[in-house]
């Protein structure tokens, strides 16, 4: 895996040492937990790549390695959030409400692959029991997209497919493709990512589309 840093995904607090102290910890432990999973990521390796002690770890997060890890996600929902709904705005229809938000959700992963590696690795296995973290942190905006569904789908605006197959599928193929970089460099090189984009999109707007009428 390249050692290069890319932009992260947890928002970077404008002023105070006590938050920049925070924000360093959970960036690192995230790069951290990426590369070297919930378990292989001790502190006092996080302490040092954020350049401080273990102490100001538990300073900042009384409940050491667990209660980081849970802030990180968190955060991270966060961003997803902010990230897709922006992406969403003035958009009706639920064919492209769909195909938008996934769209939005591959190019968050692929801004900020480092994040991708650890919601596929930690959270998706639930690195800290079941449902995992990040599931249960999105818990509102999943049952929202369910209502979404089966109301599309009962008016004909949506094929009669499966909404939990649709979003397993969207997300581990979003989240597998950016976590794994092994499986990208060997199926598409950077120049091929923005028809992987594509294809992938149009896929789902087939799986999506009603194949006849939707009515009068």
């Amino acid at each position: 895996m390249s050692r290069t840093e890319r932009p992260s995904a947890i928002v970077e607090p404008e002023d105070g040492s006590h938050l920049s102290t925070r924000y360093r910890l959970m960036d690192a432990a995230a790069r951290l937990m990426a590369d070297h999973g919930y378990a292989g990521t001790s502190l006092r390796t996080i302490a040092a790549r954020a350049g401080v002690t273990t102490g100001a770890i538990y300073a900042q997060f009384p409940g050491g390695k667990e209660e980081l890890f849970l802030a990180i996600l968190s955060s991270v929902g966060a961003e997803v959030q902010r990230f897709v709904g922006e992406a969403l705005q003035e958009v009706h229809d639920p064919v492209d409400l769909v195909v938008r938000q996934a769209g939005a959700l591959w190019d968050f992963f692929e801004r900020y692959p480092s994040f991708a590696a650890l919601v596929v690795r930690e959270s998706v296995h639930g690195a800290l029991g079941d449902p995992s973290p990040f599931v249960a942190q999105n818990e509102g905006a999943i049952r929202l997209l369910r209502v979404m569904f089966t109301e599309s789908i009962a008016t004909g605006l949506l094929a009669p497919v499966s909404p939990s197959y649709v979003m397993f599928w969207v997300t581990s193929a979003c989240m597998t493709f950016h976590g794994c970089q092994p499986l990208r460099a060997t199926v598409w090189t950077e120049a091929e990512l923005p028809a992987a984009r594509q294809e992938f999109l149009d896929a789902l707007r087939r799986m999506l589309t009603p194949a006849g009428p939707t009515g009068s």
